[in-house]
């Protein structure tokens, strides 16, 4: 049976029951050596002023051993007086139709000029009619349209004899010289004229359906925010990217609305500067070691003479912590509400001297544990952060649900906890190298690539290090022109970017569980996409292999990329 293209007709779309009956007959009368292709539309590519802009052909005939033969079909009672081609259908209705020589021509020149232009010139093309429904054995036709390229209805029952016939016609007019053709040249021929596409979303896009979503406030939170009116003392939980930070400022911006004075304290410093960059005079926004210091030069400078030259947080926090236990006696700094964004990095005794900053006031927690960065052994209880009311926040809310999926399964747990919000993305990129100068390489490239084909702007890019002493390679590294923002990991948690890529994975990222929490929240913070870049010739390579019972680099390979990948 033909190669058809497409493999059956939608018979309510096609009125010529000529190019039914031929689609028929070449379908069940040759064999898989020839395709056929029903149907070609083409739009001139040359734009050359003699040729015709567009047309469609009929039937393209392509085989190995004999080339592409175009096929004109003209069905029903066919007549040519006076130069002028009519058609009288089966209900005697008579129809003016273009001359089928001429239209087989116009699409013979448009294939071989697409050829030429894809670099394909040894294809010998040729053209031929059909009649389906009459007898031309004894009509003599135009002078252009000779018999040996005519098929009629006596052909349908042997269509294979008719096309090498016409095969046989033409190349005996023809200097060219036709040979046959391997499968890769024929595969490309086919390729040309029926291409398989797929279009796939640009980031761009993506990153369009991603920011429209995001900061809007689902049912779920909602429902969290107005708990909070009526409950003084909260805990919300909630994974990377379910939108905690959106609520503890919206929480704080509603209170100061309200006429409550509000406090909001994290602990990382670079969190606590990007909202003030949207909410300062607001709020009080502060890290808790920016409000400690703060604190301590207010009321007791004499303490803290000289931090700045030494920076010294412990003993600073030291002295916070002993004169903090008098401040609600001595109303020096008290607020109606506390609320506390990044508790997992916070110590005990600091959720503590909250209490001492409110008088029947109010205090929320929000919180990841699997986002604790700075505890190696990862065994912290923090039964000491949920307080008398706990919710937990289900819902993605930061980015796709592939890279959602993917940072949870960085730690092995279960994505099904997670309601995600359904924007569909690319899954995590993954990279691979051997040495030092290949990454440097694959990095440039990517940075390019995301910057000059999907079009991300430079500003939308974030290069995150796992290892601290990479930052000032990387940005020496990159022209100035293409640097995006380069941070570690640990200063950019809290924060986000459409894409994020990172660069230095080692395979102890996917192993060790201190280390996968890294990963975890670098990967978390796209909102678009995720590149990661991760060297197998790692000193950790060998110890991952063996256990993941890999028996070449290969699998191994694979076991990385079905291990992020995984559904």
């Amino acid at each position: 049976m033909a190669i058809m293209y497409p493999e059956s007709m939608e018979y309510e779309q096609v009125n010529s029951l000529g190019e039914k009956a031929v689609f028929e007959s070449l379908k069940g009368s040759l064999s898989d050596e020839w395709t056929v292709i029903y149907s070609l539309r083409w739009i001139n590519k040359a734009n050359k002023r003699s040729r015709k802009a567009e047309g469609e052909g009929d039937f393209l005939i392509f085989n190995k051993d004999h080339g592409i033969l175009v096929l004109e079909i003209k069905g029903g009672d066919v007549s040519c007086i006076d130069r002028k081609w009519t058609s009288t259908d089966k209900n005697g209705k008579v129809h003016f139709i273009q001359d089928p020589e001429k239209q087989a021509a116009d699409t013979m020149y448009e294939i071989i000029e697409t050829l030429k232009i894809k670099g394909i010139r040894d294809c010998f093309v040729c053209r031929g009619v059909w009649f389906p429904d009459t007898n031309t054995k004894d009509e003599d036709l135009a002078l252009n349209i000779p018999k040996e390229i005519v098929l009629d209805y006596y052909d349908l029952n042997n269509p294979e004899k008719g096309l090498l016939r016409i095969f046989d016609y033409w190349k005996s007019k023809s200097r060219f010289n036709p040979r046959s053709m391997d499968d890769r040249s024929f595969n490309q021929i086919t390729n040309i004229l029926m291409p398989r596409i797929r279009l796939v979303r640009t980031l761009k896009s993506i990153s369009r359906d991603v920011n429209d979503m995001y900061v809007r406030l689902n049912q779920e939170q909602f429902i969290v925010l107005d708990a909070l009116e009526e409950n003084k003392r909260v805990t919300i939980k909630g994974h990377a990217g379910s939108g905690k930070t959106i609520l503890a400022i919206e929480k704080a911006r509603r209170e100061e609305e309200n006429g409550n004075k509000a406090l909001y304290l994290c602990y990382n410093n670079r969190l606590a500067n990007n909202i003030k960059g949207n909410y300062e005079n607001t709020f009080d926004i502060f890290t808790i070691y920016g409000f400690a210091l703060n604190y301590m030069k207010k009321y007791y400078p004499a303490r803290v003479i000289g931090f700045e030259e030494y920076s010294d947080f412990e003993y600073l926090m030291e002295e916070f912590l002993e004169v903090i236990e008098d401040n609600k006696e001595k109303g020096l700094e008290i607020y109606d509400t506390v609320i506390l964004d990044e508790g997992q990095d916070f110590e005990e005794e600091w959720i503590r001297a909250l209490d001492y900053l409110i008088d029947d006031g109010s205090i929320y927690i929000f919180y990841d544990p699997l986002q604790e960065l700075y505890d190696v052994d990862s065994k912290k209880d923090y039964n000491y952060l949920d307080l008398e009311t706990i919710f937990t926040l289900k819902r993605n809310m930061r980015n796709t649900d592939e890279i959602c999926k993917s940072s949870v399964n960085i730690l092995d747990k279960p994505v099904e906890d997670i309601l995600l919000k359904g924007i569909k993305g690319k899954k995590p990129e993954v990279l691979l190298c051997s040495n030092e100068d290949e990454l440097d390489n694959l990095l440039i490239n990517k940075i390019h690539e995301l910057i000059n084909i999907e079009y991300i702007e430079k500003e939308d890019i974030t290069v995150l290090t796992l290892n601290s002493a990479n930052k000032n390679k990387y940005i020496k590294l990159i022209d100035k022109e293409y640097l995006p923002e380069i941070e570690t990991v640990k200063r950019f948690k809290g924060l986000e970017n459409d894409v994020i890529i990172i660069p230095d994975v080692s395979p102890s990222y996917l192993d060790e569980d201190s280390r996968r929490r890294l990963l975890y929240v670098g990967m978390s913070r796209a909102r678009v996409h995720v590149v990661l870049i991760v060297n197998t010739k790692d000193n950790y390579t060998n110890y991952l292999m063996n256990k993941w019972n890999c028996s070449d680099e290969n699998e191994f390979v694979n076991k990385i990329t079905e291990y992020i990948w995984r559904e």
